[in-house]
């Protein structure tokens, strides 16, 4: 059987995103979004045993043997780095290695828009950068924080599960907490951060209410605050943080996310034209008095609205974004409908233009 260093260096060395293994099953990769069989060996429950336990951090090992899926960073030296989900199905052990990228992208090369680098700048606020799974939000993250360390004197604290992008400092002081490893809670670890003098704090998802508060109250008290939510719009995110209060605390919620919410960034991944390679394509809302006032007096189903005439600030709607990119050339219509949040509409857009 095949090492395990071996496969997975194999598959990151040829751009796979997701490497993924289980029992009575081939090894299966993802490319350019594409799943596919990558070996014709079948891996029983006894390879996969003897493959991944030894990799298992040990503060983990009672957690798995008990049945939980576990989440861990792997770091096999040079340039391979992965995220791992360890689990259990139906037909045994399984588990996914999302391939981390071996540098981190700066704000040119992911050419992420003049508007978000501008609130990097900002002392105090909250951005949230949203996306399903596997849209690149951790990348973006990295290429914002980057830019502070680069450009500002401050102390940045990652807090994340597992750590996917290691900072080197070069301006700021930098400190990378991980869930499990250096901390046990991402609550307790944002309220002890502001203890440990942060100027800048990243939080690795917004996951809960407790987390959420938590953040919340960082941003509220003269912090510049990063994390991510698995949202597809502005509107859906502001909805899911305050549906996450009971109702007699949402109104006050509303207030403390018009005072505090500086930017969300909703981006997904689309195939470029020639299959080569993905492109984030994103959706961008910054806060200003009339979205503020669209929160407080509860009327964020109209933030769509707003979005569309405010492009001047920097703000773009998502089904903007993708015709914009079909108009470029970068994606193709057929792409653009698969991922849009309204393709019935985008057809008949994409169809006016000429361009389906």
């Amino acid at each position: 059987m095949t090492e395990l260093s071996e496969i997975l260096k194999n598959l990151a060395n040829e751009n796979h995103s997701d490497i993924h293994f289980r029992s009575q099953e081939k090894i299966w990769g993802r490319k350019n979004g594409i799943l596919s069989p990558k070996t014709e060996e079948i891996l029983t429950h006894e390879d996969l045993e003897s493959l991944l336990n030894p990799i298992i951090p040990l503060f983990l090992n009672t957690s798995f043997n008990e049945g939980n899926e576990i989440d861990f960073s792997y770091d096999l030296g040079g340039d391979f780095r992965f995220r791992v989900n360890i689990y259990y199905d139906i037909k045994g052990i399984a588990a996914c290695f999302r391939v981390l990228p071996k540098k981190i992208f700066n704000v040119n090369q992911l050419n992420i828009e003049p508007a978000i680098i501008t609130l990097c700048n900002r002392k105090k606020g909250l951005i949230l950068v949203t996306g399903p799974t596997g849209s690149g939000k951790s990348t973006t993250l990295a290429s914002l924080l980057d830019f502070i360390n680069l450009r500002r004197k401050n102390h940045i604290i990652t807090i994340e599960d597992p750590i996917e992008y290691k900072f080197k400092g070069n301006n700021c002081l930098i400190n990378q907490r991980e869930l499990g490893s250096h901390t046990l809670s991402f609550a307790k670890s944002i309220r002890a951060s502001l203890r440990e003098d942060p100027d800048v704090l990243m939080i690795g998802e917004m996951r809960d209410l407790e987390t959420t508060s938590a953040a919340l109250e960082v941003a509220e008290t003269g912090h510049l605050v990063f994390s991510t939510l698995h949202t597809n719009s502005a509107a859906s995110t502001i909805y899911r943080i305050i549906n996450q209060y009971p109702k007699k605390k949402q109104n006050q919620i509303r207030m403390f996310l018009a005072s505090t919410l500086l930017c969300v960034i909703t981006q997904v991944l689309i195939p470029t034209k020639d299959k080569k390679n993905r492109v984030a394509i994103k959706e961008i809302m910054i806060m200003n008095h009339a979205i503020a006032n669209l929160i407080r007096e509860n009327k964020i189903h109209q933030i769509d609205n707003m979005i569309k005439l405010n492009k001047k600030s920097g703000m773009i709607s998502m089904l903007d974004a993708i015709t914009n990119a079909v108009e470029k050339n970068i994606i193709s219509s057929i792409d653009a409908l698969e991922y849009s949040p309204d393709p019935a509409k985008l057809e008949q857009i994409l169809s006016d233009k000429g361009l389906f």
